[in-house]
C-alpha cells in the first residue's frame, strides 16, 4: 500500500470466500490506513496481491461492518486462481469445537489454542493468553493473527491480542477507492 510521501507497506494476508465472492484478508493495522481516528493524509493509495510472479491490482478496500479493523480487498475468482493460492471457507460450524488452529501472522508460528464464547461479545471469541506450544514452539495469539477451525475453514481474525472476530457475514461497512498502479 502506497501513501502520498512512497510509504510502503507489506503484509501476509489470506483469501477467503463468502457467498462467491473472495477476499484478502487483513487487519488494518498492516496497512497505511489509520482507522482508528477516521482521517487520512494520503493523497492516493494503491494496493497490490503478489504471489511468486502473479500481481493483482486492487480497485477497492472495504471494512468489516462488525469491526472496522478487519479489511477486506475484493477479487474475482479468476484473479485467485491466477495468485494460485489457496481460498479458504469460511467456518460452517464455527463453535463446533472449543479449540482452534491459530497461525501467526508475522512470525508463521502455529498451533492450537482454546477460545471461550463471551455472551458480552457476540460477534467475538476470546482466545487463552498463556503461551501455547502444541504444534510449533511457544507462543500468544497477536492481533492479525488467523484462526482456522479444527475443519480446516477460517474461524477469525485476531482483532487485538485475546479477541478473535468470528467471520461468519463479511458484511462490509465502508469502502476507500484505490488508484491504478
Amino acid at each position: 500500500l502506497l501513501g502520498q510521501t512512497g510509504d510502503a507497506k507489506t503484509t501476509k494476508t489470506v483469501l477467503v470466500s463468502s457467498g462467491g465472492q473472495v477476499y484478502a484478508l487483513l487487519h488494518a493495522r498492516e496497512t497505511l490506513l489509520d482507522v482508528a481516528s477516521g482521517q487520512s493524509n494520503l493523497e492516493y493509495l494503491y494496493c497490490n496481491l503478489r504471489h511468486g510472479s502473479a500481481l493483482i491490482s486492487l480497485a477497492s478496500l472495504s471494512f468489516l461492518q462488525s469491526d472496522p479493523r478487519i479489511v477486506l480487498a475484493p477479487i474475482t475468482a479468476d484473479q485467485a486462481k491466477e495468485l494460485g493460492v489457496a481460498v479458504y471457507p469460511l467456518a460452517k460450524e464455527p463453535f463446533k469445537f472449543s479449540e482452534a488452529v491459530l497461525v501467526g501472522s508475522g512470525e508463521g508460528y502455529y498451533g492450537e489454542a482454546p477460545f471461550q464464547l463471551d455472551p458480552e461479545t457476540s460477534k467475538y471469541v476470546r482466545l487463552q493468553r498463556e503461551r501455547f506450544s502444541k504444534l510449533f514452539g511457544k507462543f500468544t495469539p497477536s492481533r492479525g493473527d488467523l484462526v482456522f477451525s479444527k475443519t480446516g475453514e477460517l474461524l477469525g481474525l485476531m482483532a487485538n491480542n485475546e479477541y478473535c472476530v468470528v467471520l461468519d457475514d463479511l458484511t462490509t461497512g465502508g469502502s476507500v477507492g484505490l488508484s491504478a498502479t
